[in-house]
């Protein structure tokens, strides 16, 4: 499982309107926390609802790797 994504996600984020917000584009930076809020909150249930269970529980890894990791 990737771990760590979304929060990397969000530190770039979170520097991107802060660029946005200090070069005084205001409305760009009000779509864009409306879309960040959609993209974290709203598209995951939307995706845990529609989308197959067998996706979300996959291993990544592969069965070669973790015998190694297991040492």
């Amino acid at each position: 499982m990737i771990s760590g994504l979304t929060s990397a996600a969000m530190i770039w984020a979170a520097s991107g309107l802060g660029i946005t917000m200090g070069t005084g584009f205001y409305s760009e930076a009000t779509v864009a926390v409306i879309l960040l809020i959609i993209a974290v909150n709203v598209l995951p249930l939307i995706i845990k609802s529609v989308g197959p269970a067998t996706s979300l529980s996959r291993n990544v890894a592969g069965p070669t790797k973790l015998k190694y990791l297991n040492r």
